[in-house]
């Protein structure tokens, strides 16, 4: 399983929706 791949695409967009969820 390519664990790290898989963050690498995700980081960003958790990245995002943290980000969208602290603007609230």
């Amino acid at each position: 399983m390519r664990l790290m791949s898989l963050l690498e695409v995700l980081d960003p967009v958790l990245a995002a929706i943290i980000y969208l969820w602290l603007a609230i």
